[in-house]
């Protein structure tokens, strides 16, 4: 006798998943038409702010920030520098070296007809012009699953480079593209190097005193793009470690690096927890 098939089971089961797919489409349609362009508009509005923290562009109508160049575990090198936007515009530095000197301090003052850039903040800016040029263009009432995603994986990637250049001191942003001794009064030693550079939300002064032979290399470079890159060579100066007498590293703290910092987290947090909830919706399509 043959076993009579059960069809209602079936049709229920496709009726569940029916309204169980009209359920998650509803839900993905809210999302990109109520959420999406709200979080596109954060991100913008959030990433201008950050932008105002390092603003591309040098006022000599302004003072700046003055920060103390000081560590409470070591007095061989003290003083100030002032900060304008993405520049280093003078300075005063006090520096002993126990065996430079007959371990006399020299007192040096920064005060350079062209003030020193800080590179790496040149490029933060330039990263987070170009996600707010992104943004902008494609700014809609509505988007589609994947033009959302998309926006929001380039979004991520212009944001982890940012935290990567703030956290990572590279040779193109220091050597050969140090402080020139000409820039001070009276001009620093042939055999003394001054490093200005980021590290999160710290702006490090770095002093080292090499051998005569590594402070006669040569310095290259070329100009692209409004900016500096570095020509590999083989007498490149950065080999300088090698030869260091002394060297003395001191971190600044910025309060207008540690908002970037912190607004820049915040900027992650919106984007992450955007690319979390458009991941789950693309499994469940």
């Amino acid at each position: 006798m043959p076993i009579p098939i059960n069809t209602t089971k079936k049709v229920i089961d496709e009726e569940t998943l029916a309204k169980e797919k009209e359920v998650i489409n509803n839900e993905i349609n809210w999302y990109l038409t109520t959420q999406g362009p709200v979080v596109i508009n954060e991100l913008i509005t959030k990433l201008k702010e950050a932008a105002t923290l390092i603003h591309f562009k040098h006022d000599t109508t302004t003072d700046g920030l003055t920060l103390a160049v000081t560590n409470a575990n070591c007095d061989n090198l003290k003083g100030f520098i002032t900060v304008n936007d993405i520049y280093i515009t003078k300075g005063e530095l006090l520096i002993k070296f126990p065996h430079y000197n007959r371990g006399n301090a020299i007192k040096t003052i920064y005060n350079p007809k062209e003030p020193h850039c800080l590179y790496q903040l040149q490029d933060i800016y330039n990263h987070i012009h170009k996600i707010i040029e992104i943004l902008e263009h494609y700014r809609m009432e509505t988007y589609s699953l994947e033009q959302l995603h998309e926006l929001i994986k380039q979004t991520n990637m212009f944001l982890k480079k940012i935290k990567f250049i703030l956290s990572q001191k590279e040779e193109n942003y220091v050597y050969p593209y140090r402080c020139n001794p000409k820039s001070f009064s009276p001009e620093l030693p042939a055999d003394f190097v001054i490093e200005y550079y980021i590290n999160m939300s710290n702006i490090v002064v770095a002093i080292f005193n090499i051998s005569a032979s590594q402070s006669q290399q040569p310095k290259l470079s070329s100009k692209i793009i409004g900016k500096v890159k570095t020509i590999k060579s083989s007498t490149h100066l950065s080999s300088h470690k090698s030869s260091t007498l002394n060297e003395i590293i001191v971190e600044c703290p910025s309060p207008n690096l540690l908002k970037f910092n912190k607004l820049i987290n915040d900027i992650s947090d919106v984007s992450n927890n955007c690319q979390y909830k458009l991941k789950i919706f693309l499994e469940k399509q």
